[in-house]
């Protein structure tokens, strides 16, 4: 029988998965300049070519795929403070939506700064987590079959495969993104937090749901609460099996996808049937690739039983909500007008690097504050206020 997922060992695993989604989640938004996209060219031509390939070569890897992962252990990690509540006779539901109003009011305090702030969506979503651990897994495993679907993007790419000429209201985001992006490239910092206030918080949240973002995030919440319910993550005989058939399912399934669904220009010349259809079917083959990342790594964990390499994001990983929201401020001050203004200067070699110091200070910041204390400060002020009486 499995024991619950209370072990340090576990706690360390989930940590260090945690620790890597948010490095390759780092890698991406430096190769982005947090938003203010710019790819300058270099007048060697050998730096323009690998800059091409890292730039693909991140985004094949980890886009779409670090945030699944970071989604899945959010689900995991409800599931855990919620099973911990039961077992010591409380209600968890009302006290866990007050812990998502008030990471609400952090991503607030973050989209000052950043308008990519993505703990907005994940705490408007994850108020839902309450009434889906409730449901039965058969009504879970129906969810994620809709969710899979995309309902509206479904829809427009029905009709406009029927209809080529049928028109569609899209990208309603770019819209605030045009806004903000004439004050980003500005040098006044209040000019700047009133637009992320304005026009950026917008400009993400509808980009997230437009992109097919609000059905996967319930697919990963599901998804990390069952891996939790079935102690997935407990290091055994039974659960290396589990992770080493998901590994070998989800890395087919990731080729069959790749090689097999067909490109949208290869079925239709409607814009908006490419629109849909993408979203319905990038969904899938990162949903397969993040299976294979998830799997991966968890059997490394198993092998090597937490090598000095893994260990490195552990601290990391549980300082994750800290590191998250520190990176982003670095990040803005590195690329934007208001600090160094390098977004139209380095190209994505050279976002890399700084990707990987940033990446290394935090860890090695971590790693010193998490000697002297349980927690990373911003942990420390959500769970503090989480469990204030209300």
């Amino acid at each position: 029988m499995n024991t619950p997922l209370t072990s340090t060992h576990r706690i360390e695993l989930v940590d260090f998965l945690r620790g890597f989604a948010l490095m390759a989640i780092i890698l991406l938004h430096h190769l982005e300049h947090f938003n203010l996209f710019g790819h300058p060219k270099s007048t060697y031509e050998w730096l323009n070519i690998l800059d091409a390939c890292v730039y693909k070569g991140i985004f094949f890897l980890f886009a779409g795929k670090a945030y699944s992962i970071f989604s899945i252990l959010f689900g995991l990690s409800f599931w855990i403070q919620y099973r911990n509540a039961q077992q010591r006779g409380h209600s968890y539901d009302l006290r866990f939506m007050w812990r998502m109003i008030v990471l609400m009011v952090i991503a607030f305090c973050h989209a000052t700064f950043y308008n990519g702030d993505i703990l907005m969506f994940y705490a408007v979503v994850g108020l839902l987590l309450p009434f889906l651990q409730k449901l039965k897994d058969r009504w879970l495993i129906l969810i994620v079959v809709v969710c899979f679907l995309q309902p509206y993007d479904l829809y427009v790419a029905i009709e406009s495969y029927l209809n080529p000429t049928q028109s569609f209201t899209i990208n309603r985001w770019s819209v605030y993104a045009n806004q903000w992006a004439k004050v980003a490239e500005t040098p006044n910092i209040w000019d700047n937090m009133v637009a992320n206030w304005k026009y950026g918080l917008l400009f993400d949240n509808l980009w997230q749901i437009e992109n097919g973002r609000f059905f996967h995030l319930i697919i990963y919440y599901i998804i990390g609460m069952r891996l939790g319910k079935a102690n997935s993550f407990e290091v055994n005989k039974t659960n290396n099996d589990f992770w080493k058939y998901l590994f070998l399912i989800c890395l087919s399934l990731s080729v069959l996808s790749i090689a097999f669904i067909p490109e949208a220009n290869a079925l239709c010349t409607s814009k908006y049937f490419h629109h849909s259809y993408g979203i319905i079917t990038e969904g899938l083959k990162k949903f397969f690739m993040t299976g294979v990342w998830i799997s991966l790594l968890t059997l490394l964990w198993f092998r090597f039983k937490g090598m000095k390499w893994q260990r490195w994001f552990v601290p990391y990983g549980r300082m994750s909500l800290t590191n998250y929201i520190s990176q982003s401020i670095l990040g803005v001050f590195i690329y934007y007008p208001m600090g160094l203004g390098l977004y139209n200067k380095v190209g994505a070699t050279i976002s890399v690097v700084i990707a990987l110091i940033v990446f290394v200070s935090q860890c090695l910041f971590s790693w010193w504050w998490l000697r002297r204390y349980k927690q990373g400060p911003i942990e420390y002020v959500w769970k503090k206020l989480t469990w204030i009486r209300i």
